[in-house]
């Protein structure tokens, strides 16, 4: 069975929305204009949820081949994962055993 995609998932919510607004407002009470109007709006919508490419924030992984990227990582905690996979340990580790031999030295 395929994965249900983040916007199969978002165009459900947004039928499940119309099926609840028609029950609290039901169309045979609304003008000809305003339905129009409101099927206008739907499918602008679906549209919208078909065109956006990204639901979710991207956040930008910075690329280098130097051990300051480590920085970079340790900065963000998003990234923290890409930090303990290039250096196998934790941020709050790293900082800790830099700090420990910057003063043994």
């Amino acid at each position: 069975m395929p994965r249900e995609t983040v916007h199969d998932d978002v165009s459900k919510t947004y039928l499940l929305h119309m099926l609840l607004w028609d029950s609290l407002m039901p169309p045979d009470k609304l003008s000809i204009d305003e339905l129009a109007q409101q099927l206008d709006s739907d499918l602008q919508t679906f549209q919208l949820i078909k065109n956006t490419h990204y639901f979710n924030e991207r956040n930008p992984i910075p690329k280098s081949s130097t051990l300051h990227l480590a920085w970079e990582y340790a900065k963000a905690p998003p990234l923290h994962g890409k930090f303990q996979q290039m250096l196998h340990m934790t941020p709050s580790s790293f900082q800790v055993c830099y700090y420990c031999s910057s003063e043994l030295t």
